[in-house]
């Protein structure tokens, strides 16, 4: 069971004489190279923990453009737990974080944890002005350096690119840089019913449980997990251009052999490829034939 430590003026609640090897950065989205330097440090150390910034990469560096996130904590934590993580220490990035030199974040957060050893990625920077790195945490710890360079052609696989690929509706290729569906968490809220009364398409209406990035508009396969089942699921995202204009997106989820009521259920919606792009059609039967196309195509690659 892994145990989360929120930081209040350094991590208190923390009380441990066993030496701690930490693997340390903001691990957005839990990525094939975070666990690449997560996995190596379980496999050279007994006990592991991770730390890990609470916000988006924009209020944490002025160097990312990101205001959304892959993962959220909650997401973080259940992801490491699975890898064989005890440790989860959580740093809010507030103002004093954000104002905090390197040294000091060194000897007030880190320092008190009994730290063996210090893993990080290649580019890591921490403390005011992104002045703390590896040449620094070398003076205090035994650092060790991974590099998030995976594939054969030297592509270096970032949050910022898996974000790019996202936004772009390239999810499949984001699914292969995170090494499993890109996902968001939300709960199932009323919608216009649209879906059901006007296209025999009845749909769950989702609002994200947190600032997550969410792909372009269109037509998605997905998995929707909701009540400890996993669905087959077509999710749109968009305006409903062919019936009345949103002024703001949605995300609604047409769940393949599910009936009943799921108002208010907490769920998690899985996205494993883009369909086509969302279309403006000159009539509602013009719109149900194509949904109807679109379903039998996703049934046809991903029915087990």
């Amino acid at each position: 069971m892994i145990k989360e430590y929120i930081c209040q003026d350094g991590f208190k609640e923390y009380q441990s004489a066993e030496k701690i090897a930490l693997c340390l950065g903001f691990f957005d989205g839990l990525h094939l190279g975070h666990q690449k330097l997560i996995l190596q440090a379980l496999k050279e150390n007994p006990n592991v923990g991770v730390l890990t910034f609470q916000g988006a990469l924009k209020r944490i560096t002025s160097a990312r453009e990101d205001e959304e996130i892959l993962t959220s904590v909650e997401d973080r934590k259940e992801l490491l737990e699975k890898m064989g993580i005890h440790s989860l220490f959580v740093v809010p990035f507030d103002e004093k974080i954000h104002s905090m030199e390197a040294e000091d974040f060194i000897f007030s957060i880190l320092k008190p944890l009994n730290v063996s050893a210090v893993y990080i990625g290649s580019d890591f920077r921490f403390g005011k002005g992104a002045k703390g790195d590896k040449e620094l945490l070398s003076k205090y710890f035994d650092v060790h350096t991974v590099d998030f360079r995976l594939d054969e052609e030297g592509k270096k696989i970032s949050t910022s690119s898996i974000i790019r690929l996202i936004k772009n509706g390239f999810v499949e290729e984001a699914d292969k840089d995170l090494g499993r569906n890109y996902s968001i968490r939300g709960k199932i809220i009323h919608g216009l019913r649209n879906g059901s009364t006007k296209l025999g398409f009845p749909t769950a209406n989702i609002s994200p449980a947190d600032d997550y990035v969410i792909p372009m508009k269109g037509v998605y396969a997905t998995y929707l997990n909701l009540e400890g089942q996993r669905y087959l699921s077509m999710t749109d995202i968009g305006v409903h251009p062919t019936i009345n204009e949103l002024s703001t997106t949605s995300i609604e989820v047409n769940i393949f052999g599910f009936e009943g009521n799921v108002y208010f259920e907490n769920v998690r919606l899985e996205f494993l490829s883009y369909l086509r792009p969302e279309t403006k059609f000159a009539s509602l039967e013009e719109l149900k034939e194509q949904l109807s196309r679109d379903k039998t195509k996703i049934i046809l690659k991903y029915k087990e």
